[in-house]
């Protein structure tokens, strides 16, 4: 009985030693308090800030890609053939430029959203369908420094290459194939077999059939059918493969 007396005795102490504590500390144990229900509320508010942002960014997206699968109005189209409430164009022109205009107000809109690039992706598509590569190959830069590594961002670096040969730009054009050429020596790249077929079309619409034949049996030796990676990109290489040994 005594013993546990004492034990009440010292617990009762170590309570009023703690409450004492407590209070002559009252303040700051109030200001540890409020920071840390501070910083309690500043990652609640910034969760619900970026589920609602990302939120926002996919109900955008939706409305933009409803418009791009509008259909262009043409003179033998039934007037059955469209609805009273859809959206439909007058002229592909017409349809692409507002295509191009929704997704850079909307990427400009969501930017800090993490499907951001999907708005990017979808205007340089329409700046090609507008014959404005200059500015579409503006946007697909922005693509792909903003998007993070990714194979979609491979494929993407690809079509940059492609759009830049295709620009009509002598400076542009050399860009485009040096960068073919640096996803060409990147065996593990994901568009490596992609990378190597232009590269060789590229040869090959510049009559320079050795180099042409030296990227697609590169793509067929590595890629071919009976390879552990086979590639629809090695298939095609052998159809330009059997002109050249006709020639």
């Amino acid at each position: 009985m005594e013993s546990s007396k004492k034990k009440n005795i010292y617990l009762m102490d170590y309570i009023k030693n703690a409450y004492e504590y407590a209070l002559e500390r009252k303040n700051h144990l109030l200001i540890l308090l409020l920071i840390i229900l501070g910083i309690i509320g500043l990652s609640i508010g910034y969760y619900f800030y970026q589920d609602g942002l990302q939120r926002r960014a996919q109900k955008d997206l939706v409305k933009d890609v409803a418009v791009l699968q509008a259909p262009v109005h043409t003179p033998d189209m039934q007037s059955e053939d469209l609805s009273l409430d859809s959206e439909f164009f007058t002229s592909q022109e017409e349809k692409w430029t507002k295509v191009a205009q929704n997704f850079e107000s909307d990427y400009q809109k969501n930017k800090g959203a993490g499907i951001a690039p999907m708005f990017l992706a979808y205007q340089a598509e329409a700046l090609i369908n507008l014959g404005k590569l200059d500015s579409a190959i503006q946007v697909l830069k922005k693509l792909i420094s903003s998007a993070p590594e990714s194979v979609v961002k491979s494929f993407y670096k690809v079509k940059l290459a492609l759009v830049s040969i295709d620009s009509g730009n002598k400076d542009l054009e050399k860009e485009g194939v040096e960068i073919l050429k640096s996803i060409g020596l990147e065996s593990q790249n994901p568009a490596h077999p992609m990378a190597l077929y232009y590269l060789g079309q590229y040869y090959w619409f510049a009559k320079n059939f050795d180099e042409a034949k030296n990227y697609w049996n590169q793509l067929i030796l590595k890629y071919g059918k009976r390879t552990e990676k086979a590639s629809v990109w090695a298939e095609k290489a052998k159809v330009y493969l059997k002109l050249i040994s006709v020639k």
